[in-house]
């Protein structure tokens, strides 16, 4: 074998390992679902106490009148899958919201129900690695609800995406190289309805590195090697 495919093997295999052993070490984190009516403001919440896997349910559904009498209930319900571990951050959920209007002695009054997912995420990255970031479209909102999806390097480091209820829904696809240093993801959705009940989904997912990592790494090094024997 000559020597330079030996190079250049070797070169494939070390930057190969270099890259699977690049990880995420988790710094701090903020993982919340709510199910709430607007209309008494009754609310449940479910948090996460750490990093280890968050998975549950959270519902609250009150019932009124309308104003011609006739029981309805305003309905929340939110759910939540997270992981946090070396190797990203991974949420999928779903929110539900309903309700309608309902009578009083001070007249109609719009009776909401509101579901929300909140999940902040901080870590550090020891060694420059690649990484992907997907996300569902956000959900169609109305006026009201609240969306935001960003990820950035923190003590000045570079926004890769930052999305609000303003943006379109879009989704993303991202990949990239992360310097060593220290990084937040953040994603807030909540949906309120005083109509009937209407359901949105939620997926987003950081994966570090990236399984293209090895590859994207090694051809770099291949490419540069190239260009020494030139």
């Amino acid at each position: 074998m000559q020597r330079s495919t030996i190079t250049a093997m070797a070169l494939l295999t070390g930057l190969t390992a270099c890259a699977a052993q690049a990880e995420l070490i988790p710094v701090a984190q903020q993982r919340t679902i709510t199910a709430a009516s607007l209309l008494t403001g009754a609310t449940n919440t479910l948090t996460a106490p750490d990093f280890a896997p968050f998975i549950g349910t959270v519902n609250t559904d009150v019932p009124f009148l309308t104003p011609n009498g006739i029981a309805a209930t305003t309905t929340a319900v939110s759910t939540i899958n997270c992981f946090v571990d070396p190797n990203g951050v991974r949420a999928a959920g779903s929110l539900l919201a309903g309700g309608g209007v309902a009578g009083g002695a001070g007249g109609p009054t719009q009776a909401f129900g509101e579901a929300r997912a909140i999940v902040i995420v901080s870590f550090e990255i020891t060694q420059a690695t690649a990484f992907s970031l997907s996300c569902l479209p956000r959900p169609l909102l109305t006026p009201g609800d609240t969306f935001e999806f960003k990820f950035r390097g923190l003590h000045g480091g570079d926004t890769f995406i930052e999305l609000s209820e303003a943006d379109p829904a879009q989704a993303v696809n991202l990949t990239g190289i992360l310097q060593p240093g220290e990084y937040e993801l953040r994603y807030h959705v909540e949906l309120s309805r005083a109509t009937s009940a209407e359901q949105a989904l939620y997926d987003f997912n950081l994966v570090v590195p990236s399984p293209q990592a090895g590859v994207v790494l090694a051809g770099a090094g291949l490419l540069s090697l190239r260009r020494r024997r030139r």
